[in-house]
């Protein structure tokens, strides 16, 4: 299985939430269990969607990945907003919106290179 760098940044956050739903961090207070099961379970979504995204690469996979990416960035703001866990919120939000501001570039078609377009402007070959 052949995967992006994209989805192996994806995966090391997987594993990141991960350690930091086990309590490892030594965080004063430690997270309680709703905090650890949310971490679990984005954890889980995360590594989800890069194995499908690095399995499945196309336009479509790559853009309903990107469009999931924005609206857990908007739903995490929206949880900061509240107020409630309201630093882990924030950087969830941001992780989040540079995810989906990656998959987006990934969309856009190459542009094309200097060295190759140039000379056929200037009517050299």
């Amino acid at each position: 299985m052949r995967i992006a760098p994209l989805g192996r940044v994806r995966l090391l956050y997987a594993l990141g939430l991960l350690y930091a739903s086990s309590g490892a961090l030594r965080r004063e207070p430690p997270p309680g269990a709703g905090v650890r099961a949310f971490l679990c379970i984005l954890s889980a979504r995360q590594a989800t969607q890069a194995l499908l995204t690095g399995e499945l690469e196309s336009r479509p996979v790559i853009a309903a990945g990107a469009a999931v990416d924005a609206m857990h960035a908007l739903t995490m703001a929206a949880l900061a907003v509240a107020g409630r866990h309201r630093r882990g919120a924030l950087a969830n939000a941001a992780v989040a919106a540079l995810l989906s501001a990656a998959g987006a570039a990934r969309l856009r078609p190459p542009r094309p290179r200097l060295r190759r377009t140039l000379p056929a402007r200037l009517g050299g070959g």
